[in-house]
C-alpha cells in the first residue's frame, strides 16, 4: 500500500494523508510513503519544507519513503502527452474559473502544461519500478495527483482517491472521488442481489428531494422554498433548462463528453435551438454561486451579450431570489451537464437529454447520444412530442440514494481545517475506534466502492446513524 504525500494550497491535506498512512499501518498494513517533491504549479518553498520535516519524522517511525524526485525516468507515449494537456487545461479552469476563452485562460493552460509535463517521465518511472499494487491519492486532477491516477490506470495499480468538504468524505476507485463514478458499478449488483432494496430508496430519497425542493436540506441551495412567490418568480416560465454546475468544481471537471467545454456546449445547443425550434430557453447559474468571491460570471456575460436580445432566452443569474425546482417544474425538457438536477428532474417527470458523462448517464432513461448531431437531433425530438418517455423508477430512485444519501462519508475526520482541530486532539487509538474513520479506511484502504459501504452501513445500523441531517 502506497500513500502519497504532497503540498496542497497550505492544507491539511498531506498530514491527513500522513494519518490515514498511520491508521493503515496500525491496522496490519505495510505502507510507503510517496512524497512527491517534483517542482509543481505555485509551490511555496516552506510549503514543501514543512512537508519535509513531518516526513523526517515519519521516517523515524519506521515508514519507507519514495521521493518521486529520484526515481528513474521511463518514456512516454501519445497518450501520456494527451493526458497531460487534458489535465493542464482542467487544472487551468479550476484556477481561473470560467471556461469562456480568452488570453488569461490560454496562459494558464500553457502554464500548467509547462508544470506538469516534465513531471510525467519520474511519474511513469515509478510505477515502472516499484509496481504498486495501491495507491491513496488526494483529489485525482489537480496538480499531478490527474498524472499519478492516469498511470496507475494504465498499470493496474488500484488507485483510491479522496475528496472532501467540511464535515464529509468522498472516494473514488479508479477515479475522481468527487465524480461518483461508483454509483453504475454499485446499482445493478445491488438490485440484483435485494430487489426490496428499492423501496428503501424510494423512501429515503422522496424525503431528501422533498427537503430540497423546501431549501431546507444539508446545503441550503435553494434560495427560497419551492412555490414561493418572489421578485423572479415570473422568471420561471420556459420550455427548456439548462441548470449549470460550479464549472471549476472537481464533480464536473473532465466530464464532458461531446463538447470542449461548457461555453462550447451552451453557445451551440442554445443557439440550435432558437434557430431551429420555437422553445423559450432558460439558463440557471448554480445559486451556490453567490456564496463565492470569484464567480463565473464570464461566461453568463458572454451568452447575454450572444442571446440576450432574444425574447425567447432568459438568464437567471445565482442571486436570482427563485427555486431552481420550480424551473424544472415549468419546463418540457432539462439539459443539464452533471448536476444532480438531472437526476432530480427525471424523477419529477420531466424530459432530461444528457451530453456528459455524469454518474446518472447511460440508465435507461438517460441514454448518451453518440456524437453532438444525435444530441441536438434528440433535442428537436423531446420538443415537438409531447410524451414523457417512462422513467425505470427502481433506476433512478436507487441512483439517488447511492449518490445523495450513501456518496459521502459524514464525518469530522477530513482535511478541512474546522475538522482538523477536531480530530486532531485524539490519538491513534482513538480514531481507529470511530466507526465513520473505519469507513474511510475501508474504501481507501480495500478499495471498496463508497455508495456500497455506506449502503451496509445504513442497513447494520439505520439511516440516523450514517447520514446526518444538518451540519
Amino acid at each position: 500500500m502506497f500513500v502519497y504525500l504532497a503540498p496542497w494550497l497550505a492544507t491539511l491535506v498531506p498530514f491527513y494523508s500522513m494519518t490515514v498512512a498511520m491508521l493503515l499501518r496500525q491496522a496490519g498494513r505495510e505502507v510507503v510513503l510517496v512524497w512527491d517533491d517534483l517542482p509543481a504549479f505555485r509551490v511555496p518553498s516552506d510549503e514543501q519544507a514543512g512537508i519535509a520535516v513531518a516526513i523526517e519524522g515519519m521516517v523515524r517511525a519506521g515508514f519507507p519513503v519514495v521521493r518521486l524526485s529520484e526515481c528513474a525516468e521511463a518514456p512516454h507515449d501519445r497518450d501520456d502527452l494527451d493526458a497531460a494537456r487534458r489535465l493542464a487545461a482542467l487544472n487551468a479552469l479550476w484556477w481561473w474559473k470560467s471556461p469562456v476563452p480568452c488570453r488569461e485562460l490560454a496562459r494558464h493552460t500553457a502554464e500548467q502544461f509547462a508544470a506538469i509535463a516534465p513531471s510525467l517521465p519520474r511519474i511513469l518511472g515509478f510505477f515502472r519500478d516499484y509496481a504498486p499494487p495501491r495507491l491513496v491519492l488526494p483529489g485525482g486532477i489537480f496538480r499531478h495527483t490527474g498524472l499519478l491516477l492516469h498511470a496507475g490506470r494504465k498499470a493496474g495499480t488500484v488507485v483510491t482517491t479522496y475528496d472532501s468538504g467540511p464535515g464529509s468524505v468522498s472516494t473514488g476507485v479508479n477515479s475522481v472521488a468527487a465524480h461518483l463514478d461508483d454509483v453504475p458499478k454499485v446499482l445493478g449488483p445491488l438490485l440484483a442481489d435485494d430487489p426490496h432494496v428499492v423501496g428503501l430508496a424510494r423512501e429515503i430519497g422522496a424525503r431528501e428531494l422533498r427537503l430540497r425542493l423546501e431549501g431546507v436540506d444539508k446545503y441550503h441551495f435553494q434560495p427560497v422554498s419551492a412555490g414561493t412567490a418572489s421578485p423572479d418568480r415570473d422568471a420561471v416560465r420556459g420550455d427548456v433548462l439548462f441548470p449549470l454546475n460550479l464549472e471549476n468544481d472537481s464533480s464536473a471537471l473532465g466530464k464532458h463528453r461531446l463538447f470542449n467545454d461548457s461555453s462550447e456546449w451552451l453557445t451551440v445547443t442554445i443557439g440550435h435551438i432558437l434557430d431551429r425550434t420555437s422553445a423559450t430557453v432558460l439558463v440557471r447559474q448554480h445559486p451556490y454561486e453567490a456564496r463565492l468571491a470569484n464567480r463565473n460570471d464570464a461566461m453568463l456575460d458572454a451568452l447575454e451579450r450572444q442571446f440576450g436580445a432574444s425574447d425567447r432566452f432568459r438568464l437567471l443569474r445565482c442571486d436570482a431570489t427563485v427555486n431552481t425546482y420550480d424551473l424544472i417544474r415549468s419546463c418540457r425538457l432539462v439539459l443539464p451537464f452533471v448536476t444532480t438536477l438531472g437526476l432530480e428532474a427525471a424523477i419529477l417527470g420531466r424530459k432530461v437529454e444528457m451530453m456528459a458523462e455524469a454518474f446518472y448517464a447511460g440508465l435507461s432513461f438517460t441514454p448518451l447520444p453518440r456524437n453532438r448531431e444525435e444530441y441536438l437531433r434528440r433535442i428537436e425530438d423531446a420538443l415537438a412530442t409531447p410524451d414523457v418517455p417512462p422513467v425505470h423508477e427502481g433506476e433512478a430512485w436507487l441512483a439517488y440514494y447511492l449518490s445523495q444519501i450513501c456518496g459521502r462519508i459524514w464525518t469530522r475526520f477530513t482535511p478541512q481545517p474546522q475538522d482538523g482541530c477536531v480530530w486532531m486532539q485524539e490519538n491513534l487509538a482513538q480514531l481507529a475506534d470511530d466507526p465513520d474513520v473505519r469507513a474511510v479506511l475501508e474504501c481507501l484502504g480495500d478499495g471498496r466502492f463508497i455508495s456500497r459501504v455506506q449502503h451496509e452501513r445504513l442497513m447494520e445500523h439505520g439511516f440516523d446513524a450514517v447520514y446526518q441531517r444538518r451540519q
